[in-house]
């Protein structure tokens, strides 16, 4: 699962930098890929484009697991180094950062899926899938939304989902194995 979150996170920077999330859009929850979305839009409208060089990802560890009802929940820790800057389009000037300082980040992924989606065996060999509500057969680059009938796909309701991806700050609090009490 840690090799599963380090490539997401990888994905996900690429995108960010490419400022376009389509490529992602199949792991990424419908809630969080709208709010980045968002922010993608934004940066294009207002002609800036970010650039993450010599992008590593230095350690990487799940935190914590809980169930409700009907979902599960994985979180994992993600410790990265980065060249970061942002670059006017227009002019190619600089806005913010610089190309020769590394920074470490650190971040908070929260991973959720159906508690009835199951993990396939290892070496189990992939199988399509079909559009929950119309049938139609999806192919990875589909994922997200169904090209037939426009459902939504990524809800975490057939395969892990990231539906959580903050940076932290100072504080962080590793929350443990949490498993809800059955009576």
């Amino acid at each position: 699962f840690i090799a599963f979150a380090k490539n997401v996170y990888m994905n996900i920077q690429d995108a960010w930098c490419k400022r376009d999330l389509e490529p992602v859009r199949p792991i990424l929850h419908q809630n969080l890929y709208e709010r980045t979305e968002k922010q993608v839009q934004k940066k294009i409208e207002d002609g800036i484009v970010q650039h993450l060089d010599r992008l590593t990802v230095n350690d990487a560890y799940t935190t914590s697991y809980r169930q409700d009802a009907q979902f599960e929940y994985l979180k994992v820790y993600l410790n990265s180094s980065m060249i970061d800057y942002q670059v006017k389009e227009a002019t190619g000037q600089i806005l913010y950062g610089d190309q020769s300082t590394r920074w470490t980040m650190r971040y908070e992924m929260t991973f959720m899926r159906s508690l009835s989606a199951k993990t396939p065996e290892a070496g189990a060999k992939e199988t399509g899938m079909n559009c929950p509500n119309c049938g139609a057969p999806l192919k990875g680059t589909s994922f997200g939304k169904c090209p037939y009938c426009d459902s939504l796909v990524t809800t975490g309701l057939y395969n892990w989902v990231l539906s959580d991806f903050n940076a932290i700050k100072d504080h962080f609090n590793d929350e443990g194995i949490q498993v809800p009490k059955t009576e």
